[in-house]
């Protein structure tokens, strides 16, 4: 699996157009396009599903960013110059301008090629794959909340056509693509068993699993509040995950989510996605304008605050326009 005849196979069929579906495709598995569908389910459908989704997307991505620099692989164009350039190459490794894959299905690379891409500096691991971690978690999690048959549909659609772009532009091996949908599948089946159980206490407010007696406050505020701060001091997880971990986590740590009507028009839904993702962009175009934090530990806080005082500032807004009500 970690030979480039597959990627030849599909590079087989590059031509102007397909080159350009196949990176619009792998575009599609980007965190901007993921950070908004999750905006729209949060604000538009439902804010225990946009934060669960949420939460199963930054342990993917956690996940993933560990998995890769442990393993470190190259990617198929880094030990593979006979494969074309289609897209992205992450790395501009040359050994030597010749095929350096594995002699059979199921063996890895050799040894020696990939100490000698370690070597020269493997700046984005292969392994597993990033794409098919993420397009596995939400493409799978997404039909599962809405339980609607079209949706799962979309979503084997979605989470093929992704791995088979990563396969054509030569930047992950047939084992890389298969490695991330697994670790993806496997976060949300962790995700549902653990977070699903707190989420469902905390949005809805249901006191049950003795969660608000003492021990089981000090469960959730080490969950919410302590887990991303530790995770934090993981080089390999690094704080593009575990900063907007915790201001997530200190938005449903801190509101009573579990008053809020989230009924509403399709126009009144549509209007809260829109102020939620003008309020975030906003947050994020002042911060360009501000310092760059000199340390990690500030620039962990400034995401952060970034995270919790747009989605928090937005769902004040909307109970403040009318758009949610509170049920009490």
């Amino acid at each position: 699996m970690f030979q480039t005849s597959v990627n030849h196979f599909f590079q087989g069929f590059a031509g102007a157009f397909s080159n350009w579906i196949m990176n619009i495709i792998s575009d599609f598995g980007s965190f901007s396009v993921y950070l908004t569908i999750i905006f729209i389910v949060m604000f538009g459908w439902s804010l225990r599903k946009g934060f669960f989704l949420a939460h199963i997307m930054i342990w993917a991505g956690m996940t993933n960013s560990f998995l890769k620099d442990y393993f470190n692989f190259p990617r198929p164009l880094d030990i593979d110059k006979t494969l074309k350039v289609l897209g992205p190459d992450y790395n501009h490794i040359d050994i030597d301008g010749a095929n350096h894959s594995a002699s059979g299905f199921f063996q890895s690379l050799p040894n020696d090629i990939i100490e000698k891409c370690r070597a020269f500096g493997i700046k984005s691991p292969g392994f597993p794959s990033g794409h098919a971690t993420s397009a596995a978690a939400f493409w799978t999690t997404l039909p599962f909340m809405a339980k609607k048959g079209w949706l799962w549909i979309l979503g084997v659609l979605t989470i093929t056509l992704i791995m088979i772009s990563r396969l054509y532009l030569g930047v992950h091996f047939l084992a890389d693509v298969l490695g991330g949908f697994l670790s993806g599948i496997i976060i949300l089946a962790i995700g549902f068993a653990i977070y699903h159980w707190l989420l469902e206490n905390d949005v809805k407010g249901q006191k049950r699993f003795h969660l608000y007696t003492f021990t089981g406050r000090m469960i959730r505020f080490l969950y919410y509040l302590g887990l991303p701060i530790v995770l934090s001091f993981i080089p390999q997880i690094g704080l593009q995950y575990t900063a907007p971990l915790l201001g997530i986590n200190l938005v449903i740590f801190s509101s009573d989510l579990g008053n809020i009507e989230e009924r509403g028009q399709l126009w009144e839904r549509l209007i809260r996605v829109i102020f939620a993702l003008i309020i975030f962009f906003l947050f994020a175009k002042l911060l360009t304008f501000l310092p760059s934090p000199k340390t990690e530990l500030l620039k962990f806080v400034e995401i952060s605050l970034q995270y919790f005082l747009a989605i928090r500032l937005s769902i004040s807004i909307c109970i403040w326009t009318r758009l949610y009500r509170r049920s009490y």
